[in-house]
């Protein structure tokens, strides 16, 4: 952009000294460089002698900034630490105070650990305050939430667009600020409004951009750009300062990467990065509070036994972005607590938390994430993540009647479990069995067991243990990968023992072949696997009388999909199973009948619907896999018309065959109403 305000004269010398540039980069082979540009002043005057003169003097005197090197200064020395940083900086001023014969100091840069953890802005803001203030300029009063959101939309624009210039995307750097609500609502009038910085590289990255565009544009600007963007850094003051002095000029850092990216040069470069900055001269009566959590406090009595509490939130000045996100439980001895909703407006904020299942103590905590906002659009704490953050609130004490208790192997532990609620339970990092689910009060209970292997899914349900016996049965096995062409599957048996004195001796057969026998001590658990063989039925069987529980366990090769299955109770065989639903259109469905007797054939009918897709004959300890092509309907039928007992699964492929599911058929004389 070539101000119009600029005398032709320095228009044309500007022009020149672009045309120089390009032709240097399109020069060079691919590395880093720098391709800068700047909005100018108004006019080139020289600095007021004293800070009184920041409202003292005309407005003509105060369109100034401190004197320009006599020539460009290089970056010496490296590009990938603080040190580095220092030493290029300190370079630059030793040489500047040599042209000019001033003695600006030394900086003294933060830690490395502590410069990483600043932001891009916050690095730019100490940086440029420390050139301003060093030389004898107030500095910016700080990094602002709608300069830097400009910056930053500028940035992604001109690198999105693969374009370049203060008016890219048809707007003036002042009218960008100014179409922004909270700066254009409030502002004094500013010249001086931004610097663009572009790096390109024919790598795929670039080191330190925020601090090398800053020292270009204040050691490396004059051939380039006549110093205007170190005017900009270092204007002095900001040139309608209504304000109290030293509460006004806030700073936005926009910062984008990536490529290809052209722009202003001859060629495109597979990476660049895009730096904006913008500057912003406040009105007098711009809110300079910053919001904060005034407190969080109970707003139900304590002790509590209740399933949900409540909270409430306020803050020092009303607020909005306030939701479920921001809030987090600190809880001790409490399990499953959970933060459900948020109302209100303004100062004030009520949330709604669930207490969990156990006994112990939860407070209420905000993490500030900059989501948060006043209505002049300052974040929480200011800008950046953690500075609003809250964790002093009060507690609340968990005291209920625990009434289920859940055992893990040899551990214990025992949760309040309200009528007709449900409790979701992790045990992170555990890995034992089996595990018993026991209500402690006599209360009827139900309890499922949910497993997440990568991203499949499986929920199985508990066991009821008035139902123990000590024979299990399953239609079909499949440990075929990758011995067997065509499989698919890896399957384990996993058997418990549920006394706490005997030890259980299990055999477990597959097609009537006995596969091993197992010694299982109390409360323990075997889970043996068979690679390379695919048939059934499976049966699972305690020799010495010892009740036992089994399940089938399978992994789908190589999308790692996984479901469990229990085993089904031989003391409950008959003839007949349904299903609610077939499925090979959108799925890929199977039904799996297996034949429990040793002696005699089972003579099998299968219906979808009312119609008969077939009738079979299955032979002693064999099983039937059958398919029907096209088909989607029901309920599935499977049903024994001789009178020999059997077994009946249906397991389901999706579309994409990622995802697998086996379920076991409901006996027909089990059925009831609820």
């Amino acid at each position: 952009m070539i101000n119009k305000d600029i005398p032709p004269i320095f228009r044309k010398l500007r022009l020149i000294s672009l045309l120089i540039l390009l032709l240097l980069v399109a020069a060079q082979p691919a590395q880093q460089w720098l391709y800068n540009h700047s909005t100018e002043p108004n006019a080139i005057l020289p600095a007021p002698s004293s800070p009184a003169e920041y409202t003292s003097a005309p407005q003509i005197m105060r369109l100034a900034y401190p004197p320009d090197p006599s020539s460009d200064i290089d970056w010496t020395g490296g590009t990938s630490s603080v040190a580095d940083i220092q030493a290029a900086f300190n370079n630059a001023r030793t040489q500047e105070n040599s042209q000019l014969g001033k003695s600006i100091p030394m900086l003294t840069l933060p830690s490395q650990t502590a410069w990483n953890a600043m932001s891009d802005g916050e690095r730019a803001l100490w940086l440029i305050n420390r050139e301003r203030i060093d030389r004898g300029v107030m500095p910016l009063h700080g990094l602002e939430q709608n300069v830097t959101s400009v910056a930053q939309y500028y940035a992604d624009y001109l690198l999105t667009n693969n374009t370049w210039g203060h008016n890219a995307d048809g707007y003036s750097p002042w009218e960008r600020l100014n179409n922004n609500p909270a700066i254009g609502a409030c502002h004094d009038f500013l010249s001086v409004s931004e610097n663009l910085a572009v790096f390109v590289t024919s790598g795929t990255s670039i080191s330190i951009p925020i601090e090398r565009s800053i020292y270009m544009w204040m050691y490396d600007d004059g051939s380039c750009c006549g110093w205007g963007h170190r005017h900009a850094i270092l204007w002095y003051p900001y040139n309608d300062n209504s304000g109290t002095v030293g509460m006004e000029g806030f700073l936005g850092i926009g910062r984008a990467n990536g490529g290809p990216y052209q722009g202003p040069f001859s060629q495109s470069w597979p990476f660049a990065e895009m730096i904006v900055m913008n500057v912003f001269d406040p009105c007098p009566t711009w809110d300079y509070s910053v919001p904060q959590v005034a407190g969080i406090t109970r707003a139900n009595p304590n002790p509590t036994s209740a399933l949900n509490v409540q909270y409430t939130v306020t803050f020092t000045e009303p607020v909005s972005g306030v939701d479920r996100t921001d809030f987090v439980l600190t809880a001790n001895g409490v399990t499953g607590a959970s933060v459900l909703t948020v109302s209100g407006s303004g100062n004030t904020y009520f949330v709604t938390i669930h207490t969990g299942f156990s006994n112990g103590t939860l407070r209420l905590d905000l993490q500030d994430n900059d989501s948060i906002v006043d209505a002049s659009n300052t974040p929480l704490g200011g800008l950046g993540s953690g500075n609003g953050n809250f964790t002093a609130g009060e507690e609340y004490t968990v005291s209920k009647t625990l009434n289920t208790r859940i055992s893990i192997g040899t551990s214990s532990t025992d949760y309040h479990i309200p009528s007709q609620e449900v409790a979701f339970l992790t045990f992170p990092s555990t890995l034992a069995g089996p595990v018993k689910v026991i209500s402690a009060n006599g209360e009827p209970i139900f309890t499922t067991q949910v497993v997440t292997s990568g991203g499949s899914y499986n929920e199985l349900a508990g066991f009821p243990v008035n139902q123990f016996t000590t024979e299990y049965w399953f239609p079909y096995y499949d440990h075929g990968y990758p011995n067997v062409t065509g499989s698919k599957m890896r399957t384990w048996i996993l058997v418990g023992n549920p006394s706490t004195t005997q030890t259980a001796e299990v055999e477990i057969y597959i097609g009537g072949v006995l596969k091993g026998s197992y010694s299982i001590a109390p409360g323990a658990n075997v889970t043996p696997r068979w690679i390379g063989v695919v048939g059934g039925p499976v049966r699972v069987v305690s020799t010495n009388g010892v009740n036992i529980f089994a399940s089938e366990r399978v992994f789908t090769v190589p999308y790692n999909s996984f479901n469990e299955v229990m085993g089904y109770p031989a003391n409950q065989f008959t003839t007949e199973y349904w299903f609610p639903w077939y499925d090979t259109v959108y799925m890929d469905t199977y039904v799996l009948v297996g034949n429990t007797s040793s002696s005699q054939s089972a003579s099998v009918d299968i219906y979808i619907g009312a119609t008969k897709m077939g009738s079979y004959s299955i032979a002693p300890n064999a099983t039937l896999k059958q398919r029907y092509a096209a088909k989607v309907g029901g309920p599935l039928r499977v049903v024994s018309t001789n009178g020999v007992n059997i077994v009946a699964s249906e397991y389901t492929l999706s579309g994409t065959q990622n995802s697998f599911n086996e379920v076991m058929g409901y006996p027909f004389n089990q059925f009831t109403t609820e």
